[in-house]
């Protein structure tokens, strides 16, 4: 595994730009891609469903990791900015830290306990937390964890 050396400062004390596309969480520990629909393959400018957003992310290799992964959905809900999003017109979610995240639904691994064919998923326009039909689709921001 690359390890990350070079660390800047973001607007946010509480995330660490790695300066190779990835942001470091200083709360969860948790490495996040900065910009999933710019930065990333062809697949991850679009919506996917639940199966091919755990394949895209199992297969990911980027800044030198290949151990990318669905966030659960406490991890992604840890990104969520309620100061933001819904009657400003962003996203509620840091967009100084995450510059091209869309108002949109993002998927998590976590399926639901009830409902085997759904998965929890998160609003980054208002900010609200649901489940949708893993073959619904949704936007992807890959995670991993740091060493």
């Amino acid at each position: 595994m690359k390890q990350v050396t070079r660390k800047q400062k973001t607007s946010s004390p509480r995330f660490l730009d790695n300066e190779n596309g990835t942001i470091t969480d200083t709360k969860t520990g948790l490495i996040w891609v900065k910009n999933p629909h710019t930065d990333l393959p062809e697949e991850f400018k679009n919506y996917m469903t639940w199966k091919q957003a755990v394949d895209a992310c199992k297969k990911l290799n980027y800044a030198g990791n290949k151990d990318w992964r669905l966030p659960t959905v406490e991890e992604l809900r840890e990104l969520v900015d309620y100061a933001r999003g819904s009657k400003s017109e962003e996203p509620a979610i840091d967009t100084s830290v995450f510059p091209d995240t869309k108002c949109n639904w993002y998927w998590t691994s976590t399926s639901c306990a009830w409902d085997p064919s759904s998965a929890w998923v998160v609003d980054f326009y208002g900010g609200d937390v649901g489940n949708g039909g893993k073959g619904n689709s949704n936007y992807v921001r890959p995670v991993r964890s740091s060493q």
